[in-house]
């Protein structure tokens, strides 16, 4: 009877022993409704061109696939493709294309109200090219073509505003990007829905508790031979 006592007692302390499920949250996110103004706004796309595709990912801490808690965070795979068809006046024809795609992961952290993911630099291998047409006006606005290929370090980016993270489907991704393309200022206002999401448990310790627990189960196997014997 004890020994049978000690089992369940034994069974009970390692069940209070197990600790919520914890692990990483990563949420993808489509970014095609983003916005990219250049040339002190002369030239926003869209309208003038088209965000053929933008995508990024952002890994959080949680307790299950909805439950995240704040914590180390990172943003990631940020990617962007743009076309260029606009013009100014109906008389200057801007052509061309920009991408951009993210080198590393940014590490950050998602702060205590769940609502901005502080990150630190976000680095974008960056390639445009950028055509102008009639040369006289073109002159106006700048030197054409803009063409550049380089490895863009992003600083300042002191929030990415997110919401929607306890509900599957409703996350959202919102922030401003400083960069320059070809010496001229341009802005990147990233808009993103969520289009997935999966949950990556972590592997827990054993705790105190649950080794006590262990423990005992241990001690009460050992009396229940001896007693059978």
């Amino acid at each position: 009877m004890k020994c049978r006592f000690a089992l369940t007692a034994a069974a009970v302390a390692m069940l209070l022993a197990a600790p919520a499920q914890a692990g990483t949250i990563k949420i993808d996110f489509d970014l095609s409704n983003s916005i990219i103004s250049i040339l002190g706004g002369i030239l926003t796309i869209p309208p003038d061109g088209s965000i053929i595709a933008s995508t990024a990912s952002v890994t959080i801490q949680g307790n299950s696939i909805t439950t995240p808690v704040a914590g180390a965070a990172s943003l990631s795979n940020l990617s962007l493709q743009a076309t260029v068809n606009g013009t100014v006046g109906g008389a200057v024809l801007l052509t061309g294309n920009i991408t951009g795609t993210q080198v590393g992961a940014a590490a950050g952290v998602l702060t205590g109200g769940l609502a901005n993911l502080a990150i630190g630099t976000l680095t974008l291998n960056l390639s445009a090219l950028i055509n102008c047409a009639p040369a006289g006006p073109c002159n106006i606005l700048g030197t054409f073509p803009i063409s550049v290929m380089s490895l863009t370090p992003i600083t300042g980016v002191s929030s990415l505003g997110v919401g929607g993270l306890g509900t599957f489907g409703n996350g959202t991704l919102n922030a401003i990007l400083s960069i320059t393309i070809g010496g001229n200022s341009a802005l990147i206002t990233l808009v993103g829905q969520e289009i997935s999401r999966t949950f990556t448990p972590s592997v827990p310790e054993p705790g105190t508790f649950g080794m006590f627990g262990l423990g005992m189960l241990g001690l009460a196997a050992m009396g229940w031979r001896r007693s059978r014997n």
